[in-house]
């Protein structure tokens, strides 16, 4: 197997957790060693047989451009990701992320790892999403780019229209409508990986966080519901947001439209059965009015 590498790449993206780090932008250094096979570009001549390391530095710069991370180790998984997932020439790849002038009683930190693909398995994602600005447009936009970003779309909810909630959950007749959906994806990527994903596609459709205020109007709101294989019952490592889905019906009445034979057992109760006893409906699909995007 050849090597092909790309040394000591400045970076400048957030990364670090203590107080005079948050915040604050610093340079760090990449340096990738890709393991792939050049025979045929060498005999040929010929770039499209090859990996362009030119465009794989324009990929890694801009997905860490405007990135935040606590550990340089999640930093460093992450750039390991965007290499493998960037050429299928790529077999693996080894990064060496170094953090200068991290403590003043040494020189730099750095973290150095080796990875596959196959060290990124494939796993479910149920994504909610909501907007009630120009909604139609920015849910049918967000779809289009999680499409995009993502490895494929499995399944789509119906779209609801909801009702607004203010801050302490009751219905706010002073913001527009709501369409809530719930798309069921597969991917590699790991839940952290996949949500700072999904605050980019965020941030590109204008959406700006509002802290002191989960329900305020927005463009467009993103989030994981669940995280897992899905089958009958929770595999390993599996993630599901009960509070959520447990609290509200704009939540779990799409999500049970992916997923409803998922059984869980803080739930106890699949979530189609969960939805059932929300609404007080045998078909929860007929609580909100649906519309077509």
């Amino acid at each position: 197997m050849d090597i092909l590498a790309i040394k000591k790449l400045r970076l400048r993206f957030e990364c670090g957790f203590s107080p005079h780090e948050i915040g604050r932008k610093e340079e760090l250094l990449a340096t990738l060693e890709i393991s792939t096979c050049v025979k045929a570009a060498a005999r040929n001549d010929d770039l499209d047989e090859s990996v362009d390391l030119e465009k794989l530095t324009t990929t890694v710069i801009s997905d860490f451009e405007g990135s935040n991370f606590n550990l340089i180790e999640t930093a460093a998984n992450r750039m390991a990701f965007l290499c493998l997932t960037f050429s299928r020439r790529i077999k693996s790849v080894k990064v060496l992320l170094e953090k200068p002038g991290a403590n003043r009683f040494a020189q730099q930190w750095s973290i150095t790892i080796s990875r596959c693909l196959e060290d990124y398995p494939i796993r479910q994602l149920a994504i909610s999403t909501g907007s009630n600005k120009n909604a139609k447009f920015n849910i049918q936009s967000a779809i289009k780019k999680i499409d995009q970003f993502f490895d494929s779309i499995e399944k789509i909810s119906k779209y609801y229209v909801t009702k607004s909630i203010g801050k302490h959950g009751e219905i706010d007749p002073n913001k527009e409508d709501f369409i809530n959906a719930c798309c069921l994806i597969t991917t590699r990527m790991d839940k952290f990986m996949a949500k700072s994903q999904l605050r980019k596609i965020e941030a590109t459709l204008g959406r700006i966080r509002d802290p002191n205020d989960k329900f305020a109007a927005c463009e467009i709101d993103l989030d994981i519901t669940f995280e897992g294989k899905i089958g009958k019952d929770f595999s390993e490592n599996a993630f599901l947001d009960v509070h959520e889905v447990k609290n509200f019906a704009h939540v779990i009445v799409p999500l049970s439209d992916v997923m409803p034979d998922l059984y869980d057992y803080q739930l106890r109760d699949t979530i189609l059965g969960a939805a059932q006893k929300k609404t007080g409906l045998t078909n929860p699909s007929d609580y909100f009015e649906t519309c077509e995007i």
